[in-house]
């Protein structure tokens, strides 16, 4: 709940709000895989959002690797997406694009939801 509050400041532009509602689901994730990916992720967006794409794709890219080892599908498609939206180059929008496009095809409605 506290990632998508962060997210909905990140939208509204209030960054340092988002980062600060981050920080406090941080605390209370301990060991939850999926609850590190929907941090990383959010934090990613938030970083995204705010102009600094470069931070934000290291996030993406363990959001996504967390998510795998929660085996959380819709989670890692959701962070393959916003990797790809957040690549360097045309290549790697197409890798995380592809990726992405692989995990969905293969997951239950939902998770295709992404394609």
């Amino acid at each position: 709940m506290l990632t998508q509050l962060a997210r909905v400041e990140g939208l509204r532009g209030n960054f340092e709000k988002g980062e600060r509602i981050i920080d406090e689901a941080e605390t209370l994730a301990a060991f939850s895989e999926i609850a590190r990916a929907r941090i990383d992720l959010e934090r990613g967006r938030l970083r995204r959002t705010g102009g600094n794409t470069a931070a934000a794709l290291p996030l993406f890219v363990a959001a996504f690797a967390l998510a795998l080892e929660a085996d959380t599908l819709y989670v890692a498609v959701d962070a393959a997406h916003m990797a790809a939206l957040a690549a360097p180059d045309q290549q790697g929008f197409l890798d995380w694009t592809d990726r992405g496009v692989v995990l969905a095809e293969r997951g239950d409605p939902d998770v295709r939801y992404w394609l």
